[in-house]
Order: C-alpha cells, then structure tokens, then sequence
C-alpha cells in the first residue's frame, strides 16, 4: 500500500532446470504485462482515480552485493539522482 492506496507489481522468473537456456522472466504492473527489455523503472501515478503507470526508458546500474540496510538507502540515493539527471519527467516526479 502506498498512500492508503494498492500498488500491484508481480515479478516471475522461470529457471531452466538444464541450466542451459537461461531464465524467462515476466512483469506485470498493474493488471497488465510489461516488457521488462523496455526498463525496469516505473512511475507511478497515485491520484487518479485508478492508478497509471509509465515505465520510462532510462537504464539502471547493475546491482553490487549489498550487507546492510544502510548500503541500500545509500545506493537507492545515488540510483534516484542518477534517473533525475536521465530524464526531466522522473526528475519533475521526485520533486
């Protein structure tokens, strides 16, 4: 719940048991799938009525192994400021 309000996001990845074939992975945001090759960010809009979402195109860093709760909200700071400098629309959305 976010602001009282249900946000729906599920992630599945299917492994290749042969370890061969690599994994599949789907998305869906929302009720509908998304293509998680488009990107991974999403914006969600919470005052509408029913709530939208965009997933623009601004790629994210790979992800290092991370120990502590503070290694993540450290990295979650340098990843927004990043999508900030990306794109005008999620910099006009942090604020």
């Amino acid at each position: 719940m976010i602001g009282g309000r249900r946000v729906e996001v599920v992630y599945r990845i299917e492994l290749d048991p042969s370890r061969d074939g690599g994994a599949s992975e789907t998305l869906e945001v929302g009720d509908r799938g998304v293509d998680v090759t488009a990107g991974r960010a999403f914006l969600v809009d919470l005052t509408a009525a029913t709530p939208a979402y965009r997933q623009p195109a601004v790629p994210l860093p790979v992800l290092p192994k991370l120990g502590t709760t503070g290694e993540v909200e450290q990295l979650v700071e340098v990843i927004l400021k990043d999508l900030e400098a990306q794109d005008t629309e999620i910099r006009a959305f942090l604020r």
